[in-house]
């Protein structure tokens, strides 16, 4: 039994080298004798090989802690030990799509890690067909600008097909956020996740500090809600979102009903990269100059820290 993978895959002729999974289709031996395969129960070999092609922390590859990029779940660069696939061409044939099928594919539309991916139409254009339709989950950390102007126009792109996309807004991507300028999100950026093919479920993260809380979590007033999280009522930027319905391709919609708005706190820098710092005593932020010669790990002793909240919007498939 092969490692199931969540979606169909299909191969086209082209003119091009006949990929090694449809040559050792043909050609490979079953290694029936091996423990590998003749004892370990299909389940349990396929639970080894997703923990063995799944990405890992790369400690040798840290972020900077003001890094903008820098956040809980993403300290570090990651890697993929891809050295399985080489072992023989029984386990190539199980696990050469597995890679591409349970990593999360993480673009930084702006500000992100050096050499990090920031093209997904080049990156999804050097895919295989398999591979294509095999990819599940992808994240998008994404400016503003970013998300309102280009994220549209790359839902038509045929070759990014995903089962699942994650948006993360952080608080240093929001409009003017420098200048400490009103929260602001358009609605026009979903319109064209109708031309995804694929597409079963979207998350959007809004992250903000304490101070704009109330711009997406606002104190109890009299005004007719929709949900609650953590027992504030939710109107402006997060209620309004959670009442937006997406086209799908297939006529269904993609819609929050029956889905929890959450929230999350964590503590994080209050300087980035050492020329933007919030000044609590003045409830804003400033543009200073960096200290010259003084490590991350240094401005990190030195940094009081911020309180960040995260609120996480679900949308799921459903008929229309």
């Amino acid at each position: 039994m092969s490692l199931i993978v969540s979606r169909n895959t299909r191969i086209k002729k082209l003119n091009t080298k006949t990929p090694l999974s449809v040559k050792f289709a043909k050609q490979h031996h079953d290694q029936t004798d091996s423990p590998l395969f003749g004892l370990i129960p299909a389940e349990m070999r396929n639970e080894i090989f997703l923990l063995a092609l799944s990405s890992y922390d790369d400690k040798s590859r840290p972020y900077p802690y003001d890094a903008y990029h820098s956040r809980p779940g993403y300290r570090y660069s990651q890697r993929i030990d891809t050295n399985l696939l080489a072992t023989c061409r029984r386990i190539y044939l199980e696990t050469y799509l597995v890679p591409v099928a349970v990593n999360e594919h993480v673009f930084w539309c702006y500000r992100g890690p050096t050499n990090s991916e920031d093209d997904p139409k080049a990156y999804f254009g050097r895919l295989t067909e398999e591979q294509k339709d095999a990819v599940t989950n992808v994240h998008f950390f994404t400016e503003m600008f970013w998300l309102e102007g280009s994220f549209p126009n790359l839902c038509a792109v045929k070759w990014m097909r995903p089962r699942s996309i994650k948006l993360t807004i952080r608080h240093s991507n929001w409009w003017f956020w420098g200048n400490n300028a009103k929260l602001r999100l358009e609605e026009g950026w979903g319109r064209m996740l109708k031309k995804l093919m694929g597409l079963e479920e979207l998350e959007l993260k809004l992250e903000i500090i304490e101070r704009d809380k109330d711009q997406v979590l606002p104190k109890p007033r009299f005004v007719i809600v929709v949900t609650c999280v953590n027992g504030l009522q939710m109107d402006a930027i997060a209620a309004r979102m959670a009442e937006l319905q997406f086209d799908l391709h297939d006529g269904r919609i993609l819609s929050t009903a029956g889905t929890n708005i959450r929230s999350h706190r964590w503590v994080g820098p209050s300087i980035f990269e050492g020329s933007r710092r919030y000044l609590a005593e003045r409830n804003h932020w400033e543009t200073i100059l960096p200290i010259e010669g003084l490590p991350s790990e240094a401005q990190q002793t030195q940094d009081p820290g911020l309180v960040y909240c995260v609120v996480t919007l679900k949308w799921q498939a459903i008929a229309a």
